[in-house]
């Protein structure tokens, strides 16, 4: 997968996102505008977890997991992160069942692909996290196929 895709990606959808949070046609129809929020923000996490800012983070939140971890006895950082991620999971589900979208679940869809990279503890090497590369592996294939590289 070439490096190119994923920042494309993470560029358009943020810049989708942050414009498309503030349209007042889409404050309108509440399902509607929840639904493109949605999908640009875990579009956007998606790409965040892939490239190298993504990276980053992830390996400053492990370093900060195993921080925390070593303060409450030990507990692995996989196992913190892990636990986090499924809280931060959950309440988006619970949050999104009023049918709006919200900074606070805009804020933890971006950053929940990144803190499962964290848990699973790749993304911290040069081959990017995997987490996205289906993902983006479809989507680079249909690009090609479209203008015909």
């Amino acid at each position: 997968m070439t490096t190119w895709f994923p920042w494309g990606v993470f560029l358009v959808s943020l810049f989708l996102l942050v414009l498309l949070s503030g349209s007042k046609l889409l404050r309108k129809v509440k399902i509607l505008r929840a639904g493109v929020l949605f999908l640009l923000a875990a579009v956007t996490g998606a790409a965040l977890a892939e490239i190298v800012l993504g990276e980053w983070l992830a390996a400053a939140m492990r370093g900060i997991a195993d921080l925390v971890g070593e303060w409450m006895g030990g507990m692995p950082a996989s196992v913190f992160l892990a636990v986090v991620g499924f809280a931060m999971a959950a309440a988006i589900v619970i949050w999104l069942l009023d049918g709006t979208v919200d900074k606070r679940e805009i804020a933890f869809l971006l950053i929940l692909p990144t803190l499962f990279v964290a848990a699973g503890g790749g993304g911290i090497t040069g081959e990017g996290s995997q987490l996205a590369a289906a993902f983006f592996g479809v989507g680079e294939s249909l690009f090609s196929g479209v203008i015909g590289a």
